[in-house]
């Protein structure tokens, strides 16, 4: 199971995006707006018109508190004790394997938190496993990206979240490099490496 990247990002490339009206400023002549629909040009995540339910601490839902108990995860779960379930648990697959797989992917790709805890908070989303396409993830992980940013720049911490391999794939492509542009086919997530990111975030 592969879905983490090396993230070499620079603390320029935080300064210069503005999480409250997502617009990224190169420099005083080159700016542009980070949309929804960049973030599935990155990823190809579902771009739909119905938000992502979340699942408020203390609410009671029956369903999502079944599902919590019968695969042994909450919020205070480490995203490596999620994997290990993954991998140890659900071999064969299955509802609840896709279930963990999101959680999974949200939790150390798409909407990590810097204390790598598993995000519980959209638990009410993943209860129907063929309406998970339905919802629009694409926003879901901008809005916690901009809040992340925002939170980091204004209050100057040392940990920031969010999904930054976002981020730099998206001014990565919008920027020229060495007069060069950068493949376009979709996902464009799919022409980076680890190795090519660090080589870029150097320069």
């Amino acid at each position: 199971m592969r879905t983490k990247m090396l993230v070499f990002i620079s603390p320029w490339l935080i300064k210069r995006f503005n999480g409250a009206s997502r617009i990224f400023s190169v420099d005083d002549m080159r700016r542009f707006v980070i949309t929804p629909d960049d973030i599935c040009d990155v990823f190809l995540l579902p771009r739909n018109n119905k938000d992502v339910v979340f699942y408020k601490k203390g609410e009671t839902l029956d369903e999502v508190i079944e599902f919590k108990n019968k695969v042994g995860i909450d919020g205070s779960s480490t995203v490596g004790f999620l994997k290990q379930k993954l991998m140890k648990d659900y071999k064969e697959g299955g509802d609840d394997f896709k279930r963990l797989f999101v959680l999974y992917s949200l939790s150390t790709l798409l909407t990590p938190s810097a204390n790598r805890t598993v995000d519980v908070s959209c638990f009410k989303s993943l209860i129907d496993v063929d309406g998970i396409r339905h919802f629009d993830w694409c926003s879901l992980v901008l809005d916690r990206l901009c809040r992340s940013v925002d939170k980091f720049n204004k209050k100057s911490k040392t940990h920031i979240s969010g999904c930054l391999l976002a981020l730099q794939i998206i001014y990565f492509h919008r920027i020229k490099w060495q007069g060069k542009s950068e493949p376009s086919e979709l996902p464009l997530v799919q022409h980076w490496t680890t190795e090519k990111i660090r080589k870029r975030a150097k320069d």
